[in-house]
């Protein structure tokens, strides 16, 4: 089984970090697992224009940013399952995992029906990672969980 853990803490070491470890030992506990651990923060993952050029819109296009994400989408597709961590920051998760969301568009494959005079009439999706596991943690120093549900929701 290889799975993808995402760190989208700032800070080595911290609460989201440590959790992450208790996540992935317990899976080892359970069955052999070959794990990458990718810090959000420390990775060149750069912040997504909005430019649409991976999206059915502009023809599925790569990405035109030079960084790290093709790799890490690439790793995605191979995975079995994920690990997401954040921090609870103002009620929503980490600057950097809400960017990798931004960053996994391509993931989403669009097909689009058009009419004669282009205009789209129909479409459907389907994503690259469809039926795959994940596991959210989520470090917060408010004692009600509500204070985390738009991370969860996300």
């Amino acid at each position: 089984m290889k799975v993808l853990a995402f760190v989208g803490s700032p800070r080595r070491g911290s609460n989201v970090d440590m959790l992450i470890d208790k996540v992935i030992e317990g899976l080892q506990n359970k069955t052999s697992a070959e794990v990458e651990k990718i810090y959000l923060y420390d990775t060149n993952i750069m912040l997504c224009t909005g430019c649409l050029a991976c999206t059915a819109l502009k023809g599925g296009k790569e990405c035109p940013l030079p960084d790290e994400m093709p790799r890490i989408l690439a790793a995605m597709q191979q995975a079995d399952a994920f690990i997401f961590g954040t921090p609870n920051h103002v009620h929503s998760m980490s600057a950097a995992l809400t960017n990798l969301f931004c960053r996994m568009q391509p993931l989403i494959k669009m097909m689009v029906e058009r009419d004669a005079e282009g205009n789209i009439i129909s479409a459907s999706s389907t994503t690259l990672i469809s039926g795959k596991r994940a596991v959210v943690v989520v470090s917060q120093g408010d004692f009600s969980p509500s204070q985390s549900a738009l991370v969860l929701r996300a």
